[in-house]
């Protein structure tokens, strides 16, 4: 049976944050998947050569540095986001209770505050828990000059 909005409506196949109502189709995508839904670091290995070995779609542009966005989607990694909810002092009772967004923030405090003071706003005006923010590592020197550009006027926004 296809994944359309029809056949879901029909089946109600679904749980948690997971809205299968939200999925489209897109231009350009690639797959490299376990059919069988099985975790595997050996998928994500074949899933990044893939995509390195187009060098456009790989997120390369002209500069030979400057991204475009492509990249991988994976499953929530649940054992280390279940570490991550109790080091901030909450308990994550099944799998399906996580959500997990990803921005890149200014770095300017004032307008980094902001910025997650509306996503919290959105997020307490849809019922949604918010368990924390978690501050991942970046290499800003390895961006390109468009964005470089990029960041240093959002800063000053």
């Amino acid at each position: 049976m296809p994944l359309n909005q029809a056949n879901l409506d029909r089946t109600e196949s679904f749980h948690g944050l997971y809205d299968p109502s939200f999925e489209h189709d897109a231009c350009g995508v690639g797959m490299v998947a376990n059919i069988k839904g099985v975790r595997s670091n050996s998928i994500l290995r074949k899933a990044l050569t893939c995509v390195c070995s187009l060098i456009h779609r790989g997120a390369m542009d002209a500069d030979a540095k400057t991204g475009d966005g492509a990249g991988v989607l994976t499953q929530i990694p649940h054992k280390l986001f279940r570490l991550e909810v109790e080091k901030m002092g909450h308990k994550l009772f099944q799998d399906s209770d996580l959500g997990v967004g990803m921005m890149f923030l200014p770095t300017d405090p004032y307008i980094q505050a902001r910025c997650r003071h509306i996503t919290e706003s959105i997020l307490t005006e849809h019922k949604l828990f918010l368990f924390g923010w978690r501050v991942v590592p970046v290499n800003p020197s390895v961006l390109g000059e468009k964005r470089c550009g990029l960041v240093r006027r959002l800063s000053r926004c």
